[in-house]
């Protein structure tokens, strides 16, 4: 269940940069199409979303403790590649897309 709860948030998460960037990005080329738009997209998120709110109103503390584990590991990893970024422990690639005539 915690899985499954933790995946949404991420999924929601992912879509809303997505939408945020390309709204504000108009002139770059997408490599994919959302073939619902953002209301359909708004719309299949939403049931999912509502049921794991009901189920976190009734989570016991067990599960709270564990969904703040899971999220303070998640901020830590993310803290640790920063600084292995500026400390230059790894190599990090950039890619970047060719224009297309």
């Amino acid at each position: 269940m915690c899985d499954t709860t933790g995946f949404r948030f991420i999924s929601f998460g992912s879509f809303r940069s997505t939408s945020i960037s390309s709204l504000r990005f108009t002139s770059v080329p997408r490599p994919y199409r959302i073939p619902l738009g953002t209301f359909g997209c708004i719309l299949l998120i939403l049931p999912p979303s509502i049921m794991t709110l009901f189920v976190m109103a009734y989570a016991t503390k067990m599960t709270y403790a564990y969904i703040s584990g899971i999220l303070i590991v998640g901020v830590g990893i993310f803290e640790l590649q920063k600084v292995a970024r500026r400390n230059e422990w790894c190599e990090y690639v950039h890619v970047t897309r060719d224009k297309k005539s």
